[in-house]
């Protein structure tokens, strides 16, 4: 689309669409207290994407036996989640299955046939580096280009403090853990039938079995993965809640990285998820593909423009300013170039959805157009073209309250 001047700005009125459980007690708002000194943590909302709290996030590090989560990911998005792909043989070779006694094995047999899923699947539960090794010559005949394939994948997420020159654990590879929990995030909303592997206590493996080595998963009802290093004191651990008539479905993720020991990571980690679950709430503001306001459009075939979120918009916020304040604690800006100018296509991104709570900025979200506008005749471009050319830029930029929509409107959502 064609943009010309000065933002414009609509401020865009907030409306209730969550109710909150009465279950649960309004939050301190303190900082969870860590006890492992570790060397960096973060938590974040999972639906969302809202950092809750953290420490050196952005720092990068030896993810150790965590960089797993890379090969998982960077192999179900080569086969793009394909059955077929997922099913197809892979045999082990005599370098896939020569590990050395201290890491984590399937004990593969060279020349033996197994399917890319399975090893996936032993990864996820067991960290086994002998299937690591077999997944990444599947794809590539050396494992440094299955590096450069992670390396790639890693760009398209937008992790950038990752890097990795092995798909096992090297000294070289690098994560934050911030990049950690963004990727725990994709693999759950690309992949969520892949995902529940890191939920599983133990793998199977043809005549012996291999039990998962975080322990989170023996620690309490809703956590759900996902993975941790060989000596448990760098662990990602994720807890979930389905939707119910009376809260909306959260996901909470915690990473952690470089713990002093195990059972005081292990305990760390408890300590965020739990931090997150009761301290902050997560509320959908508007469902995937609905209208949130329309604006004018010069020299097309229609003289208004309807823009509205593509995917759902969900913020966090801390349970205890809901509590106290209500919905009304919410405001929000759609800002985009005026005037918008036709020729645009569906989906074209026209602006971004500012989101506050009690006048703090929360988070910004793009707002899409959600239909074409095709050129005008020949008539109306002309008359606008001199529109556009006599209006001063001194009086394109003025705001415009638009008048909220109600969830029950007869818009197609989604939940």
């Amino acid at each position: 689309m064609r943009i010309f001047c000065n933002f414009f700005i609509a401020l865009v009125g907030f409306f209730s669409l969550c109710t909150i459980s009465p279950e649960v007690h309004a939050a301190t708002g303190k900082e969870p207290v860590m006890t492992s000194s570790p060397d960096a943590w973060v938590l974040v909302d999972g639906i969302s994407g809202f950092v809750m709290g953290a420490h050196d996030k952005d720092k990068a590090l030896s993810p150790g036996e965590l960089v797993h989560l890379m090969v998982i990911y960077t192999a179900l998005d080569a086969t793009a989640g394909d059955k077929k792909a997922l099913n197809a043989s892979v045999t082990i070779s005599s370098a896939d299955a020569l590990r050395s006694s201290s890491s984590r094995r399937l004990y593969l047999v060279p020349g033996e046939p197994h399917s890319l899923k399975t090893l996936l699947h032993s990864i996820a539960v067991t960290g086994a580096e002998d299937a690591v090794l077999a997944v990444a010559s599947h794809f590539d005949k050396e494992t440094d280009a299955f590096a450069t394939r992670m390396n790639e994948t890693a760009q398209k997420l937008g992790l950038m403090h990752s890097r990795f020159v092995s798909p096992v654990d090297h000294a070289n590879n690098r994560m934050s853990a911030h990049d950690i929990a963004r990727l725990t995030m994709a693999i759950k909303k690309r992949f969520p039938q892949a995902y529940k592997w890191f939920s599983e206590k133990e793998f199977v493996f043809t005549t012996h079995s291999l039990r998962n080595r975080n322990l989170l998963l023996w620690r309490g009802s809703g956590i759900d993965g996902v993975m941790s290093n060989a000596n448990n004191t760098s662990v990602v651990g994720s807890w979930h809640r389905d939707r119910n008539k009376n809260v909306m479905p959260r996901d909470v993720i915690a990473v952690l990285l470089g713990g002093q020991t195990s059972d005081l990571t292990t305990a760390d980690v408890q300590t965020l998820l739990r931090h997150g679950r009761l301290e902050y709430e997560t509320l959908r503001l508007f469902p995937a593909n609905t209208l949130v306001t329309k604006i004018d459009i010069l020299t097309g075939n229609r003289e208004k423009l309807e823009v509205g979120s593509a995917d759902a918009i969900w913020v966090t916020v801390p349970r205890q300013d809901i509590v106290s304040r209500g919905m009304g604690g919410f405001s929000t800006q759609f800002e985009y170039m005026a005037p918008a100018v036709a020729p645009v296509k569906t989906g074209e991104v026209i602006g971004k959805l500012r989101v506050y709570f009690q006048n703090k900025h929360i988070d910004d979200f793009d707002l899409v157009a959600m239909h074409d506008v095709g050129p005008g005749s020949f008539l109306s471009r002309y008359v606008d073209s001199v529109r556009l050319r006599m209006k001063p830029a001194d009086n394109q930029s003025h705001p415009v309250v638009v008048e909220p929509r109600s969830e029950e409107s007869d818009i197609k959502t989604q939940p």
